[in-house]
Parts: C-alpha cells; sequence; structure tokens
C-alpha cells in the first residue's frame, strides 16, 4: 500500500494540525482560517524512497480588512508637521485605503489621501488651527469593509 502524505510548504515549514483532515489522498480543511493561506504540494513516500512533489498548489484565503490601525499625534502644535500612519490586514489588498478629516462639529470633511492596493497609507500635514477634527481611515475590498477614527485637537 502506498502512501501519499500532503505537505505544507510555508515559511518555516509545519506539519499538519490536528484541525486538518487528509484521508484518501484528499487534503480537507476544516474551519478555514488565514493561517491556512500557501503553497501546499503533495509528496509521494514509500518504503522504496521518496517520489517527485506535485507542484505547489497555492490557496488564498480572502478575507475582510481587520480594523485599521491609524496612528499619529493627538496633541499638535500650529506651523508643526504631522505624519499620519494608517496600516490594515486584508486578502486581497484594499482596492481603497482613504484617509478622511472632518471637522469636530462635522460640518465639514474632506478627503486627504487615497491608495490602492496597498495595506497602508502615510500623509504628511502642516498643522493649522483649522488641523482639529476626526481623522479617519477605511479600508476596502472585495471581501467588506472597515474604519477606525482618531482625533487632533490641542495648542492650535
Amino acid at each position: 500500500m502506498r502512501r501519499f502524505p500532503l505537505r505544507r510548504n510555508t515559511p518555516g515549514s509545519c506539519p499538519w494540525a490536528d484541525d486538518e483532515d487528509h484521508r484518501n489522498n484528499t487534503l480537507y480543511l476544516q474551519s478555514v482560517t488565514r493561517a491556512h493561506h500557501g503553497d501546499y504540494q503533495c509528496r509521494a513516500t514509500n518504503t522504496l524512497g521518496q517520489g517527485l512533489s506535485s507542484s505547489n498548489q497555492n490557496v488564498e484565503i480572502l478575507f475582510a480588512p481587520d480594523r485599521p490601525v491609524l496612528s499619529l499625534d493627538p496633541v499638535a502644535t500650529e506651523g508643526e508637521v504631522i505624519t499620519i500612519n494608517c496600516t490594515v490586514e486584508s486578502w486581497p489588498l484594499p482596492s481603497s485605503l482613504i484617509l478622511s478629516w472632518s471637522s469636530s462639529d462635522a460640518s465639514m470633511s474632506r478627503t486627504l489621501h487615497q491608495v490602492s492596493n496597498t495595506a497602508s497609507l502615510t500623509k504628511s500635514l502642516n498643522v493649522t488651527s483649522e488641523s482639529t477634527g476626526r481623522y479617519t481611515c477605511i479600508a476596502r475590498n472585495s471581501q467588506g469593509s472597515n474604519q477606525t477614527e482618531a482625533g487632533v485637537g490641542g495648542s492650535l
């Protein structure tokens, strides 16, 4: 009887987890998570040795953006330059990652920066008296969207 064990090729290769079922030379992934994302390969081994391995088969696990991480200094001085960073994890990468601003009373708003097909954006701003307000980072991909807000105020 020949066995055809399956092996997952990932950096720092690891053995199959207990929740993965492989029978009848077929791998069944139960309760799929992001950790299952990667290249898979079949390799034949018996008492005479090891045969050729199959080509790698890539499995992509799609998931909506996590809540973006928005980093900025909440207190700034007029004339200062602040840097705002927004990063997010998702697959596929966000089709849009948007940084927007709205005034403290929400009477005004505008998009400050928008990027596509990337997991991060950085925007530098010269602080003025009009910089006080809410900054929002919105990430969208084919699986959904998520956002984070942060406020800026201080000695403006």
